[in-house]
This record gives structure tokens, sequence and C-alpha cells, in this order.
């Protein structure tokens, strides 16, 4: 019933139907930033929060500082109740599940280390992982990543920084 955003002042949480604004939270309250760059969900009720310096999850209306990718500039952040929380960064791709963190790179197959979006898609078990350097997938059964060549340079630019999936298995990239 809230909804919750991230800005460069803080992040806010509005009220879902009476459209005002509950909390905020910035320096003051706890945030390393008030740069927020990522927002995602888990089941246990945290949000999780990714700053240009860290990984932090807001709990019970506290700030807390998680333990992993301390002083790692966070780009994008994805939620499944399967596989945990997915984290991009320019280091690599990071997979946080049972307190336990996994690292992708370009070692294991990803077409850059500069991770800039991600989304799941639950029909194929896929991750979709955007990167500086073109689209990818992670099939998470097989942990095989699979490259995507761009047919058209677009100002000799592979970056991928939105993607949209559809219920088709259509991939819509920006």
């Amino acid at each position: 019933n809230q909804v919750l955003i991230g800005t460069i002042d803080g992040l806010s949480i509005i009220d879902n139907y009476s459209k005002k604004i509950t909390a905020n939270y910035t320096i003051k309250e706890g945030l390393p930033s008030n740069k927020i760059i990522a927002l995602c969900s888990d089941l246990k009720s945290r949000t999780w929060i990714g700053t240009s310096v860290g990984l932090w999850y807001l709990e019970n209306k506290k700030i807390i500082l998680s333990k992993k990718l301390n002083n790692t500039a966070i780009n994008c952040l994805n939620y499944s109740t399967d596989n945990g929380l997915w984290i991009g960064t320019k280091n690599g791709l990071f997979n946080l599940k049972n307190d336990q963190l996994i690292l992708y790179t370009t070692t294991e197959g990803l077409s850059d280390n500069n991770i800039t979006c991600l989304a799941k898609n639950y029909v194929t078990n896929e991750l979709i992982i955007g990167t500086k350097n073109g689209l990818n997938i992670l099939d998470l059964e097989t942990k095989k990543i699979i490259k995507f060549q761009f047919l058209i340079k677009i100002r000799t630019n592979n970056a991928c920084h939105n993607l949209y999936l559809f219920t088709n298995k259509k991939i819509i990239t920006s």
C-alpha cells in the first residue's frame, strides 16, 4: 500500500491511498548517500537500496548496512523468490542468496563486467542482463550465459540501460 521512490535527494515513502509522503530517508536517517540508484523489495519485507557507496536495506523503518558489497557502487537490483537478490555493479553481477555471494563476470561468459540493468523472465526462468557491451541471458537452472549481439551498433555503443519483458517472450532494450 505504499510506493517507494529513490532520488538524488534520498528515499521517500508515499502512501498509495492518501498520496502523501509518510517517510523520508536521507543521510540524517542513516543512508550513506542521498543518491539512490536502485530499489528492490524481498519476501522478508526488506527494501534493498543500491547507492554509489554500497548495498543497504530498509527493515522496520531502520536503514541497515548489508555486510556484502560495502563501498561498491550498485547499478541495479532484481529480486526473485527462488534465486535471491541479483546485484549489478561495474565489477560484475552478484547473486546474494542464503548469505552467500556469487560473482559472475566476463570469465563466466558475460559480455562486459559493467552491469547496467536486470530483469527476470519468470516464464523461461532466465535473468536478462544488460551491460555496457550488450545483452546477456543467464539460464538460472544451468547457470549458462548466452551473449546477444545486436545487428546494428548505435553510435558504436552496445550499452543496455533499460529492459522490458513481455509475456510473449519479446525483449525490448534501450
